[in-house]
C-alpha cells in the first residue's frame, strides 16, 4: 500500500520541523493526542508538524476537520513497520526532521526509525527514555499515557509542557449545539456508555443521578453514540423531559456532525460524568470539569487529561471491579465537588508525571 499524504496545511515559517511516528490511531487514541499537539506547537514556536502513521489514523478520517492548526501534514498508510525491506526504504525516504517523536513501544521499530529516518534529535517513549538523544533523560516516565507524551516534550526541551486549551470548533457545530442547549440552565452532561460493558456504570444509576441532579436545580443531558443504541429507548421512556442527544449528528444542522458536534455539545456543559471511554476523553478536550468512573481499568493510566477532574473507583466501594458498586450519592457529591473546584480554581493537576494521582517523580515505568 502506498503512503497517503493529506494536503500540507502548514505555513512556510522556517520553524523547526517535527515528525511524530505512530502505528495506528483509532478515534479514541487520536483524541488523546490533541493536548500533545498543542503542547508541541507551544514548545516549538512556528514549527511544522508531520504526523506519520504506519496504518490508518482518525486524523485522516473522523477528526480531519479538527486537525488544521495542530498537525500540518498527515501521512497515512506510511508502511514504516512491515515488511522490513519496504519499511526501511520508507523511513529513509521521509523528509528530514529537526526532532522526531516516536510514540510507539515496539523496540525493533523504534530502533529502525532512529537508525534510518533523517533527524537531528530523536525522542522515544521507551522505558528509561532509551534511544532518546537528550540531556533530560533521567526524568521518570509517567504511568499515564498522555502524561508520557507530555514528559517526552519535557525530556526533549527541558521545559514544562503547556497543553492547556480547547479545540477550535466549526461555527455550524456550535450553532447546532446552542440550538439544542440554549443559555440559561446549568447543564450536566451524562455519558452512559463505553465500548466494553464491564466499564459501564449501570444505566439505572445514571437515571437516578439524572433525577437527583434535576431535583437540585440542574439540567442533566444524556450524550450517546452508537454503543448506546439499546439505552436510548430506556432513557427516553424513564426521563422524557431530559435532553437526549446523539453526538454523531445534529438534528438541526446537516453540516454539523461527528466529533466536532459532540465537542460543541460538551462545551455547553457546566460539568460531565463519564465512564472510562472515548467520549470521556473527547469531552476532556473542551476543558469542562469532569467526574470519571472506573472499575476494571486504571485511572493512573486512563484518567481523562483535563482539569479540574475527580474520579471514583469501584474498588473503593467494596473492593470489586463491578461498576455498580459506585453509589449514586457518591457520584453526585463528586459532581458538586468538581464544580466547586472550578469555581475556586483550586485544583493542582493534571501533572505530567502523576496526573494528580501520585506525587511528582514517583511515576514508574511499566
Amino acid at each position: 500500500m502506498h503512503p497517503v499524504a493529506a494536503p500540507d496545511t502548514g505555513s512556510a515559517t522556517g520553524g523547526p520541523r517535527i515528525a511524530i511516528l505512530e502505528s495506528v490511531e483509532s478515534l479514541g487514541i487520536a483524541i488523546w493526542k490533541f493536548p500533545f499537539f498543542r503542547a508541541l506547537k507551544r514548545a516549538y514556536p512556528g514549527c511544522h508538524i508531520t504526523h506519520v502513521v504506519a496504518r490508518k489514523t482518525a486524523f485522516s478520517g473522523a477528526l480531519a476537520t479538527l486537525t488544521p492548526g495542530y498537525v500540518d501534514r498527515v501521512i497515512e498508510d506510511a508502511a514504516i513497520e512491515k515488511p522490513a525491506k519496504i519499511a526501511h526504504a520508507n523511513l529513509r525516504a521521509l523528509d528530514p526532521a529537526d526532532v522526531v517523536y516516536d510514540v510507539r513501544t515496539k523496540v525493533a521499530r523504534v530502533i529502525a526509525a532512529k537508525m534510518l529516518m533523517p533527524h537531528r534529535q530523536f525522542v522515544s517513549m521507551l522505558p528509561g527514555w532509551w534511544l532518546t538523544s537528550s540531556v533530560e533523560k533521567r526524568r521518570p516516565r509517567p504511568v499515564h499515557w498522555v502524561g508520557r507524551l507530555m514528559a517526552m516534550i519535557e525530556v526533549a526541551t527541558g521545559a514544562p509542557a503547556d497543553w492547556r486549551g480547547r479545540i477550535a470548533l466549526p461555527e455550524a457545530a456550535q450553532r447546532a449545539a446552542a440550538a439544542l442547549l440554549p443559555e440559561g440552565p446549568r447543564y450536566i452532561g451524562l455519558a452512559p456508555g463505553a465500548a466494553g460493558r464491564d466499564k459501564v456504570w449501570p444505566l439505572d444509576h445514571f437515571l437516578a443521578l439524572a433525577r437527583a441532579l434535576s431535583a437540585g436545580g440542574d439540567t442533566p443531558v444524556f450524550l450517546v453514540g452508537p454503543n448506546e443504541a439499546d439505552m436510548v429507548p430506556k432513557i427516553a421512556e424513564a426521563l422524557p423531559d431530559v435532553p437526549l442527544i446523539d453526538g454523531r449528528q445534529s438534528p438541526t444542522e446537516p453540516a454539523a456532525g461527528g466529533p466536532a458536534f459532540a465537542l460543541a455539545v460538551a462545551e455547553r456543559f457546566a460539568a460531565a460524568v463519564a465512564n472510562c471511554t472515548g467520549v470521556g476523553h473527547l469531552m476532556a478536550n473542551t476543558g469542562i470539569p469532569m467526574v470519571s468512573l472506573f472499575g476494571p481499568t486504571d485511572p493512573q493510566r486512563f484518567l481523562p487529561w483535563t482539569q479540574p477532574i475527580r474520579h471514583l473507583r469501584s474498588q473503593d466501594f467494596g473492593g470489586t471491579e463491578q461498576m455498580g458498586a459506585i453509589p449514586v450519592e457518591a457520584v453526585q457529591a463528586q459532581v458538586m465537588g468538581v464544580l466547586d473546584d472550578a469555581a475556586r480554581r483550586s485544583w493542582a493537576g493534571p501533572d505530567p508525571y502523576s496526573h494528580g494521582l501520585q506525587a511528582p517523580g514517583r511515576a514508574a515505568d511499566s
